[in-house]
């Protein structure tokens, strides 16, 4: 039995109604969630939010990223991006190599909706997670036959061409 976890549902659904783009980390495998089918995390596993998985290098997804579906039966996440071995911020004002995990993937799918709405400003955030699932380069492996799917979503994200599909 599938227990529910709404705890962060009215806020997204607050966002979503003001226009504020409900992106979510997929989660990382830990302990208590091993990962595999159905164990993407909360709030990322809610309806209303556009969640992120972690890809590698050459664009295979990070042993530790969590799966779809949510709970609600929808397809998670909804996109990938990269999220092993990323160069980031840290403390101190300073940058280093080697961080990994949907946290990392997050940021890029964060500052692609910040780039479509420099394009263009008048998206909503359902014509936002359209252009970028549309625009996303499918991801399948042994496992994810087709696209898309409870792995990568719709793929792995894809500036160029989901900024120039709205400029277009």
């Amino acid at each position: 039995e599938i227990i529910l976890d709404e705890w962060y549902r009215p806020v997204t659904k607050a966002w979503r109604a003001a226009q504020i783009f409900p992106e979510f980390s997929a989660g990382n495998t830990t302990l208590s969630n091993p990962g595999g089918p159905g164990s993407v995390a909360n709030p990322a596993n809610l309806p209303e939010a556009y969640a992120t998985g972690a890809t590698d290098v050459n664009n295979k997804l990070a042993s530790f990223s969590l799966r779809g579906p949510s709970p609600y039966g929808e397809v998670k996440p909804e996109i990938s991006a990269p999220g092993v071995n990323i160069r980031s911020s840290v403390p101190g004002g300073v940058y280093e190599g080697g961080w990994n995990g949907t946290s990392m993937a997050g940021p890029h799918t964060a500052g692609l909706a910040a780039l479509l709405l420099q394009a263009k400003p008048s998206l909503t955030v359902d014509q936002l997670e359209d252009v970028i699932s549309k625009t996303a380069t499918p991801l399948t492996d042994s496992q994810y036959r087709t696209s898309p799917n409870n792995g990568y979503g719709y793929g792995l994200i894809d500036a160029l061409a989901a900024v120039n599909s709205v400029l277009n």
